[in-house]
């Protein structure tokens, strides 16, 4: 087990640090300061030494204010809130507006977007893990509360990956912190969509055409049944004019988990389309938004200097229901001063 520190320079004074995790297995995690983000997940491959898993980019300097959010920690929210607008309690608070009308993961100064500090790093005998933490304000972004927002790495021996979020407030607040890795499993071999993907759950969210939830509707019958491994391909290709699938490019729809979670079932099970490599996903979120990349555009460069593309790889964000606290569902965001607030996502890495 080890885990190494690499300082990479300097952003507006702060200085950017590269951390990378890795077991006795040769599985490489590599976490940028810069946004809490998972920059590249490497496992161990047998023609090739190691193969990324992960839309990785060139330069770290490629993840500064990134509008896709590659491997970015998202908070205080993930997803979207309809017009910006949050009420907590008897409070109304107006969000900034980063997407149009309504407000995108958390908005311009968001998580994403800001230098994480180093808290602790541990090297034990079976496991390594890094914590960062970061600091915002009251109001910002329209947020009540100081908050102070954490996040623990620990990588352990058995090939188990674990991000711990953490945040407390000194008001009444909003959390819904999550992480925003895009995954190909084929190391980028083949396109994203050609992975098999398993998702237990019985309801998806369908959207309106600015990317809002509507409502539950049934998976059956839709391209949204992922109750059986098949790929994202076959599942598209099934349904070819299916009005969510033509908005969202693909997928930018949550799905509802919230079973797997009581069960302490993998929510997510993902191959590579020769099922040479996987991953199963647990968490305690009720919901994961499945976005299949449709807006990835060939603006950058990944590790292996060829161009990003559509759908290059798939993003698996475990999170609350989006708009939860407009559509009703599985929020478990509303954090009272003092409160801890706590999501955890594991994924258990197959090769």
């Amino acid at each position: 087990m080890n885990i190494t520190e690499k300082y990479l320079g300097n952003l507006s004074q702060d200085s950017i640090f590269l951390y990378t995790l890795v077991n006795d297995n040769n599985i490489n995690i590599s976490i940028l300061s810069y946004g809490g983000t998972i920059m590249e997940i490497a496992l161990p491959d047998k023609d090739t030494g190691l193969r990324t898993i992960t839309l990785t980019l060139k330069n770290w300097e490629d993840y500064i204010h990134n509008p896709l959010y590659p491997g970015s920690s998202l908070g205080p929210n993930a997803g979207r809130i309809r017009n910006g607008e949050m009420t907590i309690g008897s409070n109304n608070y107006q969000l900034s507006q980063n997407d149009g009308r309504h407000h995108l993961h958390g908005g311009v100064s968001s998580v994403s977007y800001q230098n994480w500090s180093l808290k602790e790093r541990i090297k034990g005998k079976n496991f390594v893990s890094l914590t960062l933490s970061t600091v915002l304000t009251d109001g910002q972004e329209g947020y009540p509360g100081n908050r102070e927002i954490s996040v623990s790495y620990t990588l352990d021996n058995s090939g188990r990956f674990e991000i711990q979020y953490s945040g407390t407030s000194d008001r009444d607040t909003y959390f819904n912190l999550s992480n925003h890795t895009y995954f190909n499993l084929s190391g980028l071999n083949a396109p994203g969509l050609s992975q098999i993907l398993n998702i237990d759950a019985n309801s998806y969210i369908a959207n309106n055409e600015e990317h809002l939830p509507l409502q539950l509707l049934p998976i059956e019958n839709s391209p949204f049944d992922f109750g059986s491994p098949v790929s994202l391909k076959d599942n598209l290709e099934s349904y070819p004019n299916h009005p969510q699938t033509i908005i969202a490019k693909g997928y930018n729809n949550g799905f509802d988990i919230r079973n797997a979670a009581l069960r302490n079932a993998p929510a997510v099970t993902l191959w590579d389309s020769e099922h040479t490599a996987g991953l199963k996903l647990y968490t305690n979120a009720p919901c994961l938004v499945l976005y299949s990349g449709g807006f990835i555009g060939s603006e950058y460069r990944l590790k292996n200097n060829t161009p990003t593309y559509i759908s290059c790889a798939i993003a698996l964000e475990a999170q609350d229901f989006p708009d939860a606290l407009h559509l009703g569902e599985g929020s478990d965001g509303i954090t009272l001063k003092g409160e801890r607030y706590q999501r955890k996502i594991v994924y258990e890495f197959l090769y």
